[in-house]
């Protein structure tokens, strides 16, 4: 029995060492210049809501930074072959009482049109992105999130809470064949990366 239970725990801490990927390098982008340092990220993967808040770092000589929201445009880092861009925004919709004036936010797709996640910490649900009817899709590790859209100069809103059947057509009414192929269903409620690619590529420039 013990020895069943101590190779059990090997193979966790073998399997643990080979998922776990160290410390990314990234880089801190800022008004005048931009940094390459590397981001303090847990093993088991960025947690979102902290990472809207602050992020921690080590500089050139590896000292522990932290960096805000009112200190940078943007950080970038990879995790699991994506590029993970939080970028610096004015905290409008009033995203974190914690963080009234600016706040990280996760930019899924830039472009004329930029999608971007908020993440508020879960209790429960299983890995995935925005369920069907548009609700925050809930994560196992304790986070969700929903999609915010910002088109160009305009304010930033949110998504989930827009009805698709008559706030959609309205927000997208330049791009017509946008709106014909969400009134065909071609494209649902719960397509919005696909939505937003197909405006950016046909109509982000009208």
């Amino acid at each position: 029995m013990k020895k069943s239970i101590s190779s059990i725990a090997f193979l966790f801490f073998i399997s643990l060492s080979l998922f776990a990927a160290p410390n990314p390098k990234g880089m801190i982008i800022r008004d005048t210049d931009t940094l390459h340092v590397t981001f303090i990220i847990p093993v088991t993967g960025p947690n979102y809501p902290n990472l809207q808040d602050s992020v921690r770092y080590l500089d050139a000589l590896d000292n522990e930074c932290y960096l805000s929201p009112e200190d940078a445009k943007e950080y970038c880092f990879e995790h699991k072959g994506k590029l993970i861009r939080m970028v610096s925004c004015v905290n409008t919709l009033s995203l974190d009482p914690s963080r009234p004036l600016q706040i990280f936010l996760h930019l899924v797709l830039d472009g004329p049109l930029k999608l971007f996640k908020h993440y508020t910490r879960g209790t429960s649900g299983a890995p995935g992105s925005a369920t069907q009817g548009g609700a925050p899709a809930m994560y196992g590790s304790g986070q969700s999130n929903t999609y915010l859209l910002k088109m160009n100069v305009e304010d930033m809103v949110y998504y989930d809470d827009m009805n698709f059947k008559k706030d959609i057509p309205v927000f997208f009414e330049k791009c017509t064949t946008l709106v014909k192929m969400i009134e065909d269903k071609i494209y649902l409620k719960r397509d919005i990366e696909e939505i937003v690619n197909y405006y950016n590529t046909k109509c982000g420039s009208n």
